[in-house]
């Protein structure tokens, strides 16, 4: 159903004002919390980008963030922008509407945002992908890892929080988990 009243943009325009009204309360709330940082987590894109008109994100929802966060930043709150999908798009507008981090997967493009972003706002992220790790493709994951890790080494990241994405399953090995962790321990120096 939400699909389809998205194909009446004045329709859909009305259901997200809803979904808007219904965050404001909790943002506000969020905001005379001790929380230092919140997290939007809004899953408004598909993987391979967005099904709506960029237009449509930008003037609907994207202006609709930034009220959001006008309430945090009021109180000196941090947020982090998180999505599944392919979000490189509107990651610009997003982080002008406010977010100090954006927290995404390997859709996204590591060393775009980096490119674009890292010197701005915190990168939660990395070229890791949890499906490599679970079907044990060490040599895969290694060289993320090194990819990951050269970009930062060379200072072209603000913040970063390496990040897996998609996150780490249950159903990962063991000992991919082992690797994973023992290798970016002993690499991560900066």
């Amino acid at each position: 159903m939400l699909l389809l009243s998205a194909s009446d943009k004045n329709k859909f325009e009305k259901v997200i004002d809803r979904f808007f009204n219904y965050t404001l309360f909790y943002m506000k709330a969020w905001a005379e919390t001790t929380a230092d940082v919140i997290i939007q987590h809004d899953d408004f894109v598909w993987s391979s980008g967005p099904f709506m008109s960029p237009d449509f994100y930008r003037k609907a929802i994207i202006k609709r963030y930034e009220e959001l966060w006008k309430i945090l930043k009021k109180k000196n709150k941090k947020v982090l922008f998180c999505s599944d999908g392919d979000f490189h798009m509107f990651a610009e507008d997003i982080v002008k509407a406010g977010a100090d981090g954006l927290i995404f997967e390997p859709v996204n493009d590591f060393g775009y945002m980096v490119e674009n972003f890292g010197d701005s706002v915190c990168l939660i992220g990395s070229y890791v992908d949890c499906r490599d790790m679970t079907f044990g493709k060490w040599e895969k994951i290694k060289n993320d890892i090194d990819r990951t890790l050269s970009l930062v080494k060379n200072g072209k990241c603000k913040g970063l929080i390496f990040a897996v994405g998609n996150h780490i399953p249950p159903n990962v090995p063991d000992e991919i988990c082992d690797k994973y962790i023992n290798y970016l321990k002993e690499n991560w120096y900066l």
